[in-house]
């Protein structure tokens, strides 16, 4: 039977082709492995580094933003009409004058609303009148600036229901805080910036960003089933049911699966990244947080790697498809080769064939300087070699046989003699009887 049907009975190519295309798949294969684990931590070293200065950029950016809106209300908190109205003994409410300075300093609508806290948490002046007479005391950004500091804080406001960033400044009159001036920035000023980088970046980083606060709660996300899920587990000690409905509107927070960016918010860590893998998706993830400025928010940026995968599998696609056309055109090369090394082989096969038959007379030509000419030359000395030797026995034969005949003429006289000299005896015994 043959075992391959282009080389014949003999598969002396498939020999030497099979193990050749077998070789080049198994090392293609290989280098495709390697080079595709290179190609995957190259691209993923890339893209750590480049989420890392996205993330950190975003950070400082929304640092900024923040920066220039507080110097704002640090402006209004110094000027001589808000300290005279808060050292007067009968403060007006809503006093028009200070209201109109609120809104001349509301430059772009910064701010939802400006107003102004008396020393009990009251508001006493707002440019939004549903503030008045609400008592804001218990928020973190009101205690902070009745210490003498900058007071900031992100949560749902408990009187409009929406969320705000809150940024405060103490109003201080002959050397004692007799109030809080108090900003509640639009958060669409600060989201509009993530929203402008996204757009610009997310194209080729494939990445979702959202902001936490210093508690690990989720106060921006592009994704609304976030908005106000923790990062992790929360700790009751720090946020207990009623702290977060004053400031998430919620006494159940829903809880992911990142507690190590968790604990880097709880712990103020300014940058953390790692790759994990997503329980919920089954995908390899980059997660990178980076904490912003001075303020106790916290920019958290989560890319999937399913587009380095796809591009380590167009990688390894390639180098197979370039494998197996390797192999292919190897095979199709060294079986031309072999067909025409083989020639001579084939012919040494015919000559021998004849030369069984008993024709002497072909010879091999057009011999090379390689081992094939080597074992034509060496076979047309052995042809030689039969036709001498053939002609010896021949002559050989033919001497025996004359000796042969010429014996067989001597022993046929010797027989006729005998039979005579026999016949003579015979007649002589019968005469003397």
């Amino acid at each position: 039977m043959k075992k391959f049907a282009i080389f014949g009975r003999s598969s002396f190519a498939t020999k030497i082709i099979l193990p050749m295309v077998i070789t080049i798949l198994i090392f293609g294969s290989l280098t495709a492995l390697l080079v595709a684990r290179l190609v995957y931590n190259q691209l993923l070293n890339k893209e750590k580094n480049q989420l890392s200065i996205v993330a950190m950029e975003q950070a400082h950016e929304s640092s900024i933003v923040l920066s220039r809106t507080q110097v704002v209300i640090d402006q209004i908190a110094i000027l001589p009409e808000t300290l005279d109205y808060l050292s007067s003994a009968k403060p007006k409410i809503q006093d028009e004058n200070l209201l109109d300075l609120f809104n001349d300093f509301n430059v772009g609508k910064s701010f939802s609303s400006i107003y102004l806290l008396d020393a009990s948490g009251s508001a006493v002046v707002s440019t939004d009148p549903k503030f008045i007479g609400q008592n804001y005391s218990f928020r973190q950004y009101f205690k902070q600036s009745m210490d003498g500091k900058r007071g900031f804080d992100v949560a749902v406001g408990v009187t409009t229901g929406m969320l705000g960033h809150y940024l405060s400044a103490p109003v201080i009159v002959e050397g004692q805080v007799k109030g809080v001036l108090v900003g509640k920035m639009d958060p669409n000023l600060l989201l509009a910036e993530i929203d402008t980088n996204e757009k610009e970046e997310s194209s080729y980083l494939g990445l979702e960003r959202f902001m936490t606060d210093e508690y690990g709660v989720i106060v921006f996300s592009g994704e609304e089933d976030r908005l106000y899920a923790s990062l992790g587990v929360l700790s009751e000690s720090l946020l207990n049911a009623e702290m977060r409905k004053k400031r998430y509107a919620k006494e159940e927070l829903m809880q992911l699966q990142y507690q190590k960016e968790m604990d880097a918010v709880l712990q103020q860590q300014e940058f953390t990244q790692r790759e994990f893998l997503d329980e919920l998706d089954q995908e390899r993830e980059i997660v990178t947080l980076a904490k912003v400025g001075g303020y106790p928010l916290y920019v958290v940026m989560e890319m999937n790697l399913r587009q380095i995968n796809n591009s380590v599998i167009q990688v390894i696609s390639l180098i197979g498809a370039v494998v197996v056309f390797a192999a292919l055109f190897t095979a199709l090369v060294v079986a031309g080769l072999v067909t025409l090394w083989l020639k001579p082989l084939k012919k040494m096969r015919q000559i021998a064939m004849n030369v069984a038959a008993g024709n002497f007379s072909e010879r091999i030509d057009n011999l090379g300087d390689d081992e094939l000419g080597d074992l034509g030359r060496s076979f047309n000395e052995m042809a030689n070699s039969l036709v001498i030797a053939k002609e010896n026995v021949e002559e050989q034969v033919r001497g025996r046989t004359e000796e042969l005949t010429r014996l067989n003429k001597f022993m046929i006289g010797r027989e006729l003699k005998m039979a005579e000299l026999k016949k003579q005896i015979n007649e002589v015994k019968n005469e003397k009887k």
